[in-house]
């Protein structure tokens, strides 16, 4: 019975890394890890070397996934509620999101449906509303395309709002940045990036310890590959 179950179990792992594909690499630096003269991908379009905490996960999503469908997932803003991760520091599963809203504009107040493909080819700037079952909680998000094409997806995402921890300041705007891209390989799968940098002298009360922010980079990643 054990090596039926064993069995079982062997492809179901086997079936999840062949539909999320291959588990990314994540590392995590601080300031002191990197030269001065260390510099950001161009993909981020990031032009100053700031940063407190630097978070850099490297991985691939699925060649079977169209550009549409990759477009369509990263719309679906209320399905980031769906997201899970393992605490490290809970020591159980939980839902990274509790609540993920697209919003009209920069206002909280003016809430909508979540955002199509189609939307993203006729504009660049885009915002949602998140609350974090992290010690971020409240992150409004402006989102903004620099390409879409047929082979490469680039965004970035920027907090427009302070981010407290407790009933403390922390995180200033646009201090808690993030840039992915996502564009197809040789191998004809889709390799995807994604930087998340935290500019503030408090930034570790946010971010967490560094097993937290791989489990979460993984969860995020996971949820880009089904």
């Amino acid at each position: 019975m054990s090596r039926i179950l064993l069995r079982y179990f062997l492809l179901f792992i086997i079936s999840l890394t062949t539909q999320a594909g291959i588990t990314p690499e994540t590392s995590v630096w601080y300031k002191k890890d990197l030269p001065e003269d260390w510099v950001f991908p161009a993909y981020t379009g990031w032009t100053d070397n700031k940063f407190s905490v630097l978070v850099n996960t490297q991985g691939e999503l699925p060649g079977s996934l169209s550009q549409q469908q990759i477009l369509a997932r990263i719309g679906a803003i209320s399905k980031q509620q769906d997201i899970t991760y393992w605490s490290s520091t809970k020591n159980k599963w939980r839902s990274l999101i509790s609540r993920s809203v697209a919003l009209k504009d920069s206002s909280r107040e003016h809430q909508r449906q979540d955002f199509s493909p189609q939307e993203f080819k006729l504009a660049h700037d885009f915002y949602y509303w998140q609350e974090h079952n992290t010690p971020a909680v409240d992150i409004l998000y402006a989102m903004n395309f620099s390409e879409i094409s047929n082979d490469k997806i680039a965004f970035n995402l920027t907090n427009m709002n302070k981010i407290h921890w407790l009933s403390l300041p922390v995180i200033s705007k646009q201090r808690y940045q993030q840039a992915f891209l996502i564009q197809r390989n040789h191998q004809e799968n889709w390799e995807y990036r994604h930087l998340l940098r935290v500019y503030s002298p408090l930034a570790k009360l946010v971010v967490g310890n560094k097993e937290s922010l791989i489990h979460r980079e993984k969860a995020i990643h996971r949820y880009m590959a089904e």
